[in-house]
């Protein structure tokens, strides 16, 4: 799966889609029945048929009505978002702008601390100092310094990059309360805690909610590498690390940059059902009704902050994989609510 500009494709190159190909295993012709979340994007061309309305019809439970659709492969087309680190629409309104400066600066002044000293706590305290609310505060001060800059606010921009580092290098150099070290059993990072108990840090250790609470880090490393190149040169192989866990275009062989390890290391694309069009939480854990996926806004925001630090990083393919993964995540629940 690989995004070209504003849309991705697979297995062509084209420049109008995102493409998801399913194939069955002996290469025949398959009876498939498939969501309506996926008919609204699926590709009709001589390679599937739909099947009537009422033909290997049913109700797909919470995905709505299902539709049979005819064929061996099939390709999925997602447009693909062009929202960068910028918002798409500035303050034009200039009575509003003294009032945002002044918000910004006390959001930028306020817990995690007024100085990247204070900002550091975090980073150790028994119950902040997990990746989650670490990261959720680190992508606040990112955030707050995205918006510093759209207001020519320098100051309060380097004051909000110089908090969200101070936290998010504890991170990236495993020098925090509760460092995320590599599980070799299922290919990838978790917190030390969460290892040793299933309970703690919200289930790390089983990879729950991994894309939810490494979004955050991912996003605010973005910002990061946006602001300095040298932070991107420093902590390059833990950036890839920490964005291949949860977004991994799979494939063996280092990047093409060569962050120093092979990305085999971790699974593809961890939490996407590909079926599904979205992501699942829980991890490996027993879920007596079934996975679920839980927040969709937070999924979104893990694979917007892993398409931003790729394309912060230089690497527009694995920008593009990411963005297409957005772009799945994104119109999945927008077409379940119309069923």
């Amino acid at each position: 799966l690989r995004g070209r500009e504003d849309v991705g494709s697979l297995p062509s190159q084209r420049r109008d889609e995102a493409v998801v190909k399913r194939r069955a295993d002996d290469g025949s012709l398959s009876h498939l029945v498939e969501v309506v979340a996926l008919v609204d994007a699926l590709v009709a061309d001589d390679t599937v048929g739909f099947l009537e309305p009422d033909v290997l019809a049913y109700r797909g439970g919470l995905k709505g009505s299902c539709r049979g659709v005819l064929g061996a492969a099939w390709r999925v087309r997602e447009e693909l978002s062009k929202i960068s680190f910028s918002a798409p629409r500035p303050v034009l309104d200039g009575s509003k702008v003294d009032a945002l400066r002044a918000q910004l600066k006390s959001d930028v002044a306020r817990p995690a601390g007024e100085t990247a000293d204070d900002a550091a706590w975090i980073a150790y305290d028994d119950w902040f100092g997990n990746a989650y609310w670490n990261g959720k505060e680190a992508a606040r001060l990112a955030g707050l310094a995205l918006v510093a800059e759209a207001l020519g606010d320098a100051e309060s921009a380097a004051a909000a990059v110089a908090q969200m580092r101070a936290i998010l290098e504890l991170w990236l150099t495993g020098e925090n309360g509760d460092p995320l070290v590599y599980d070799s059993t299922y290919g990838g990072l978790c917190t030390r805690r969460g290892l040793y108990d299933h309970d703690a840090d919200f289930g790390n250790g089983w990879y729950n909610d991994h894309h939810f609470h490494y979004g955050y880090l991912l996003y605010a490393a973005a910002v990061a590498v946006k602001n300095d190149a040298g932070f991107a040169a420093e902590h390059r192989a833990a950036l890839f690390a920490l964005l291949y866990d949860v977004a991994n275009p799979g494939g063996a062989g280092a990047t093409r940059d060569d962050a120093g390890f092979d990305r085999a290391a971790f699974p593809r694309a961890r939490h996407k059902d590909f079926y599904a069009g979205h992501s699942w939480v829980s991890g490996i854990f027993f879920m007596g009704q079934g996975k679920a996926q839980e927040s969709s806004s937070e999924a979104c925001n893990a694979y917007y902050g892993a398409y931003l630090l790729a394309a912060a990083l230089g690497d527009v393919e694995l920008a593009d994989w990411c963005r297409t993964l957005l772009a799945m995540e994104a119109a999945d629940p927008a077409r379940g609510s119309r069923d």
